[in-house]
């Protein structure tokens, strides 16, 4: 019976989980295709959005590779995670090359494309790419959110076969749509982000009761 009850806990904040991720997916659609429209302090709407190449919006830094023997594959505070093409982190490091509230895009292997935002300081491997806006006109949420929603099509510039990979150039010449206004940008990663906030917090609940019955099971079987 407390199987089934902790089966029966998991399977819903499972579906939760999923259901905050297709609402965000959808909203995000919905956003970025302008079928929903914020307005501006005046209630009045925000200026048209532009065509931008994502290289007219930052600059993209490749990583760099460090020697595998100094990664470390235990978390701890005085070391800090690295990205190196990786959904997470490949590994921990003594060092960082990267400040917090960075947006980072894998440059090689099966998850070149992924976009990620990363909230503290680490390491940027080679195989990593990061976004840093040129100018304080363009919000890093929002530019994050923008490239989290054409993720798909950002994976798909992908070449290679055996280790695939981004090119720097194709990922320059990356067209976006692009809102001009710093309010309205704000106002985007701000809604966003609430559902980043959720999906995070049913994320870990799920994997905290995963590993409470995995535990319970190793105490009654032991």
């Amino acid at each position: 019976a407390l199987f089934k009850s902790l089966d029966d806990t998991i399977a819903l904040s499972q579906r939760q989980l999923n259901d905050y991720k297709k609402l965000k997916k959808s909203m995000m659609q919905k956003i970025f295709n302008q079928e929903i429209c914020f307005k501006d302090p005046d209630d009045n709407d925000y200026p048209r959005w532009d065509e931008k190449q994502l290289g007219e919006l930052a600059d993209i830094e490749k990583g760099t590779q460090i020697n595998r023997d100094s990664l470390s594959q235990i978390e701890s505070k005085e070391l800090y995670p690295v990205y190196n093409g990786g959904i997470t982190p490949s590994g921990f490091h003594r060092d960082y090359n990267r400040e917090p509230g960075s947006v980072i895009v894998s440059e090689g292997g099966n998850s070149c494309g992924y976009v990620n935002y990363v909230s503290e300081r680490f390491w940027s491997g080679g195989h990593s790419y990061t976004i840093k806006k040129k100018n304080e006109k363009i919000n890093t949420k929002y530019l994050f959110q923008l490239l989290k929603f054409n993720e798909t099509k950002i994976m798909a510039l992908r070449v290679g076969t055996g280790l695939p990979n981004i090119q720097k150039p194709s990922l320059s010449k990356y067209g976006l749509l692009v809102s001009s206004d710093e309010s309205e940008q704000q106002k985007i990663a701000n809604f966003l982000s609430i559902f980043d906030v959720r999906i995070e917090k049913s994320s870990q609940k799920v994997e905290l009761l995963k590993e409470q019955k995995k535990r319970l099971m190793y105490q009654m079987f032991v």
